[in-house]
């Protein structure tokens, strides 16, 4: 059990680490597939399917429109799921249901974080220095650089043996 428990710690460490757009669509994978298993037997499928391939979408397009649409249709079917819970739900039903809420709304939570629409940060990348760009004179010195060492047209090199 140790064991289990550390590496269920380390996954949700590096689960922490992720982007949050990687999160979001890691959330409603897990929706998406809960979604398949609910199909079969008595699942609002047909909402709670199309909200994880919102999610999908607008994890990758990035657009704060898609990400309030995200939120605003999360709400919803969750209203829906609620009414579903309190009238036909079969035992199957309930537990898919129960269990499709939680990634649910961990991505909703997480695109109303990033969503600027909503008052959130946006996604900005500034404090990343890996996704910094090129400086002008970053360009200038790769271009001289890249053209002292392709020498003169027609330039041979020689070789010599080890």
């Amino acid at each position: 059990i140790r064991v289990l428990a550390a590496r269920g710690s380390t996954w949700l460490v590096a689960f922490s680490l992720l982007e949050p757009t990687a999160q979001i669509e890691i959330f409603c994978l897990t929706s998406f597939a809960v979604c398949l298993l609910g199909s079969l037997g008595s699942f609002p499928l047909a909402a709670n399917l199309a909200v994880a391939l919102l999610g999908l979408i607008c994890c990758r397009s990035g657009s704060d429109a898609q990400c309030f649409g995200y939120v605003l249709f999360a709400g919803m079917t969750t209203v829906t799921d609620i009414a579903f819970l309190c009238g036909e739900g079969t035992t199957w039903g309930v537990l898919l249901t129960l269990t499709n809420l939680l990634p649910k709304l961990c991505a909703a939570s997480h695109c109303f974080r990033i969503c600027s629409l909503l008052g959130g940060g946006g996604l900005s990348y500034a404090d990343d220095p890996l996704s910094a760009g090129l400086a002008g004179q970053d360009y200038h010195h790769v271009a001289t650089a890249g053209g002292g060492a392709a020498g003169e047209v027609g330039a041979t090199t020689s070789y010599s043996a080890l």
